[in-house]
């Protein structure tokens, strides 16, 4: 093969890449999902969202009580889990509701209603680089009265995150910075965790950069009236990244799955393998020569 065949070879080459990157399976290499799931399917399974591997799902806690629907447990198959990779820098999960699945109505005057949730994953980057640096929290609720955790509230939704240096979640992040003050109901406190209990308020927690994180993830609602009701209808998170430093020589690691660039100078040619029909695969520069003989 001579060099002057090679545009037009690397040109059908990218065809046929974008056309099965188009057909993307639900999975990535290694069995990770690459699209929304239940978060029944990602019971100790793995997601990858960008250049981030969310894995080790894990539900360590599912109660209701005092529902009007007689239900006892979170129903999995009804909690919609979307990857979001629209800003590169920022890759996160979205958690959604389905079916009114993370609703209580108090069905009598006692007991109390409510539900406890307790999500447990790993972040982590794929190749080490670029480190995770923060994670931001926002969520959307409903309760009748419309009241989500003010001072001496009968009903109230929230969402709340503790972060951990370990998956036996027994050695918190301690260097985490703008730490914001919790209206606990009836007192105020300072609180280290990623917390929300406002509708589309975000919150946001920045810690020393790192490869992995554990999140513990705890979701509440309480009611203490009859026929009265609390909801969380969604929760987003995102975990930002320090942007890559660009080096002359090194690997570049770029977000797209589906991509093929050359370019021809006097004595290099630059080339993007691909890895078709695979969503959010990790694609690297690479620099080799030829010789012109």
């Amino acid at each position: 093969m001579t060099l002057n065949n090679l545009p037009k070879l690397l040109a059908g080459a990218l065809s046929l890449v974008l056309v099965l990157g188009l057909a993307s399976p639900a999975y990535a290499g290694g069995g990770c999902f690459t699209g929304q799931v239940t978060l029944e399917q990602l019971d100790e399974q793995c997601m990858i969202v960008g250049d981030k591997m969310f894995d080790n799902f894990d539900v360590t806690e599912n109660l209701i009580e005092g529902d009007l629907t007689q239900r006892t447990e979170v129903n999995l198959a009804n909690i919609l889990v979307v990857p979001w990779n629209d800003d590169p820098l920022n890759p996160g999960l979205e958690f959604v509701s389905l079916k009114n699945e993370l609703n209580v109505t108090q069905a009598a005057v006692t007991p109390t209603g409510g539900l406890d949730l307790d999500i447990v994953f790993r972040v982590s980057t794929l190749d080490n680089e670029p480190k995770i640096k923060d994670n931001s929290l926002v969520a959307y609720f409903d309760s009748t009265p419309l009241q989500t955790n003010p001072f001496n509230s009968d009903n109230f939704a929230e969402v709340r995150e503790r972060l951990y240096e370990d998956a036996a979640l027994t050695i918190p992040v301690e260097d985490l910075t703008g730490i914001v003050i919790e209206k606990d109901r009836h007192r105020i406190v300072d609180t280290p965790d990623v917390f929300v209990d406002q509708t589309g308020i975000t919150v946001n927690r920045e810690f020393a950069p790192r490869s992995e994180i554990w999140v513990l993830k705890d979701l509440r609602i309480f009611t203490a009236s009859q026929g009265e009701t609390a909801e969380i209808q969604s929760f987003e998170q995102h975990f930002s990244q320090v942007p890559p430093t660009v080096v002359a020589g090194e690997l570049l690691s770029l977000d797209s799955s589906a991509l093929v660039i050359a370019g021809l100078t006097g004595s290099a040619v630059w080339m993007i393998p691909t890895v078709a029909g695979i969503a959010s695969a990790g694609v690297y520069l690479i620099k080799f020569r030829t010789n012109k003989e």
